[in-house]
């Protein structure tokens, strides 16, 4: 029995031969994929205030050493305070104002900044800035706080009279018309006290008018009863923040923000001599936090 395993271990090693050489091969084919990275790559930025708007322009462009762009984002940064906070230094106070606050002056943030993050859309485009995403935050909205109640934060964007504002004791609340659809944020809670979405898809609800008014809306669980109407989950709403969206400025500011692009771009044709030299690291090796 002995010489029977014997012989069986000297007839494997032909066999196991092969294998080892392979799991070598494969351990310096993936040494030599590893040494690829970090690569050296040209890290070009620019940072300024956006002429006529003021707020924070700023671009961000990696290239290869071939010249290919490797990843590219841009962003504008802009507040709007009350009237009582003290001003911003000079070159970061909004010189015409996208967003108006309604009623008393309110502290605002507006962003407008690629790549929008929407993972469904695949569609190449040459001009990333088409596929920007818009944020506003009502900083006074922020503060607020949820009653026992209320479950839900909602932004409702209005053209005309898709919503009723009435008064409920010291509250003010809104009515949704069942006649116009309005355009409504998804159900959030206080850490999400913002209005986020596609620059373009906002220019197109607001084509036409002078200015859109946003209504920020903590909402009440509603019963459902299918003898009721309406029924649908949303119950009273009430109006914790109110601004306008000028329209005109928006269009204007936005062309602004992607001639400046543009422009920077054109600028970077010597880019190993305009930009910084940096190593960048394998990018799938990233870990994501959700």
């Amino acid at each position: 029995m002995a010489g029977i395993n014997r012989l069986s271990w000297l007839l494997a090693l032909p066999m196991a031969a092969p294998l080892l050489g392979q799991a070598a091969s494969a351990q310096e084919s993936g040494s030599a994929q590893a040494a690829e990275w970090p690569k050296t790559m040209y890290q070009c930025r620019h940072r300024a205030p956006l002429d006529g708007f003021g707020g924070t322009l700023e671009f961000d462009t990696l290239y290869t050493e071939a010249g290919a762009i490797f990843s590219e984002s841009g962003r504008w940064t802009s507040d709007y305070l009350p009237r009582r906070a003290p001003p911003l230094p000079a070159g970061l106070m909004a010189e015409q104002s996208i967003i108006l606050p309604a009623g008393q002056p309110s502290g605002m943030t507006v962003m407008i900044e690629w790549p929008g993050g929407n993972v469904w859309d695949k569609t190449p485009t040459p001009d990333p800035s088409a596929k920007a995403m818009i944020r506003i935050v009502n900083i006074d909205g922020v503060a607020r706080s949820m009653r026992k109640k209320e479950r839900w934060h909602q932004s409702v964007v209005v053209r005309n009279s898709e919503v009723l504002p009435y008064a409920n004791g010291n509250d003010r609340m809104l009515f949704l018309s069942p006649l116009e659809p309005a355009l409504i944020s998804n159900y959030g809670d206080t850490s999400n006290m913002d209005l986020t979405m596609p620059v373009a898809n906002l220019l197109a609800w607001g084509s036409g008018l002078e200015a859109l008014t946003v209504f920020d809306i903590f909402v009440e669980p509603r019963k459902y009863d299918p003898h009721s109407f309406p029924n649908g989950p949303a119950g009273p709403m009430r109006v914790v923040g109110e601004y306008h969206i000028d329209m005109t400025a928006l269009a204007a500011g936005f062309d602004k923000i992607r001639a400046e692009h543009r422009w920077w771009r054109a600028g970077l044709a010597d880019f190993k001599t305009r930009c910084e030299a940096t190593q960048v690291s394998d990018p799938s090796l990233e870990i994501i936090v959700t």
